[in-house]
């Protein structure tokens, strides 16, 4: 038997362990059999994993200071290559499978970045509009009731309609107690998985003439969260819900979301609801614009009263969803009487952690050759293949913050 000095393996497997432990490192795998590596925390394991490359080398190089030109070193040198051809089969893997996820996820990301169809409505003047917003009131098991702020019908990427309100309404702001937040108001993921079972009613109506809510065939019923609650995003303060089944009469118009940044200055819409003295509430469109600042800022082109605003769509020029309305802005102070000049929100792009899952497991929904093609929209009222709706502008409710 013939016995081979095996010094030059030994450091080949060292670099090559070494390597493949650092690669496995770089898309959050572990080589299990050098687990004890990685107990130290990730930084002294890289130096460590990097140490056994270093070790190898070293090992290899003092071995072949005096090389021996035999059959038998002949032979050795070829061994040694086997575990370099490990490693480099295992890094072309790992490239392999980080340039295949890149390429899914670019291309995710692409489709879901790809803009909808040009609301045909949104060439027309504003009092011409569908009724975009609607109020919302909701009970739950174990919190208190809400009955605040706005919510708009939104069509996800998936084709699906969902609801759309500001996430701090599950909160103090919107009367519910204990509350479904955490700290600052932000989103508590806990919490959110909750919601399906918490909810024992929750609707969206555009009210009557008394104020009061429509008949069942005008009103949304809404039965829980849409995506992962584990995807949510806790500073995002919004919210997407699912609709009860068999909902297709819908009493406000549903939006395309546009998930590409919003630029400064970019004319904006905002669809929320003006109170007058005797009660009567319309739908009223105020334009605005986007400023500098922290987040997403706009500013008013004139001063309007935003109280119950929470949740009100922000529209592109295009009538498509940019974002909605949480809160006030810096920027209106100084506003007399009530009156805001600016207001602060999130921008619907914020949602895409959660859209992408949904996404990746439904499909895009697909366009008719028209649309495709000419980038317009056929279905002008409503979701496609649902019952179309005549705008309405004015009506009576009572409102809440």
């Amino acid at each position: 038997m013939r016995n081979y000095n095996t010094v030059k393996i030994v450091a080949a497997w060292l670099i090559a362990t070494g390597v493949i432990a650092l690669a496995l490192g770089l898309v959050g795998m572990q080589f299990r059999l050098l687990f004890f590596l990685d107990l130290f925390g990730p930084v002294a394991g890289y130096f460590l994993k990097f140490g056994l490359i270093v070790l190898g080398v070293w090992i290899w190089r003092r071995d072949g200071l005096a090389p021996v030109d035999t059959p038998l070193a002949d032979e050795e040198n070829r061994r040694a290559w086997v575990p370099v051809l490990v490693a480099g089969t295992v890094m072309v893997g790992i490239v392999g499978f980080i340039a295949t996820n890149e390429v899914n996820r670019s291309r995710s990301e692409h489709h879901l970045l790809r803009l909808p169809p040009n609301s045909t409505w949104a060439v027309k003047p504003v009092k011409l509009w569908p009724t975009l917003v609607l109020m919302q009131q909701a009970k739950f098991a174990h919190h208190t009731s809400m009955h605040a702020g706005c919510a708009s019908l939104v069509r996800m990427p998936t084709g699906e309609i969902v609801a759309l309100t500001a996430g701090h309404l599950l909160g103090h702001a919107g009367g519910v107690n204990p509350s479904f937040l955490r700290g600052f108001g932000e989103l508590d993921k806990d919490n959110l998985a909750t919601l399906n079972i918490e909810i024992t009613s929750w609707q969206l109506y555009f009210p009557d003439a008394e104020g009061e809510t429509n008949a069942d065939t005008e009103t949304i019923k809404l039965v829980g969260l849409y995506g992962d609650a584990t995807q949510w995003n806790e500073g995002c303060d919004q919210l997407l819900l699912r609709l009860a089944a068999g909902q297709t009469n819908y009493p406000a118009t549903p939006l395309d979301v546009r998930l590409t940044p919003v630029s400064m200055n970019e004319k904006l819409h905002v669809a929320g609801y003006s109170v007058d003295y005797d009660g009567n509430v319309r739908q009223l469109i105020l334009p605005a614009h986007r400023i500098p600042g922290f987040g997403f800022q706009c500013v008013l082109e004139e001063p309007a009263d935003l109280t119950g605003f929470s949740g009100a769509p922000v529209l592109d020029q295009n009538g498509l969803l940019v974002g909605i309305v949480t809160g006030g802005s810096l920027a209106g102070l100084g506003a007399i009487g009530g009156y805001s000049r600016a207001f602060s929100g999130h921008l619907a792009r914020e949602l895409i952690p959660v859209l992408k899952p949904e996404v990746k497991t439904k499909g895009m929904a697909t366009l008719s050759p028209m649309e495709a093609v000419f980038n317009i929209s056929i279905a002008t009222q409503g979701a496609r293949g649902s019952n179309s709706r005549e705008p309405r502008n004015t009506a009576t409710m009572n409102t809440s913050i």
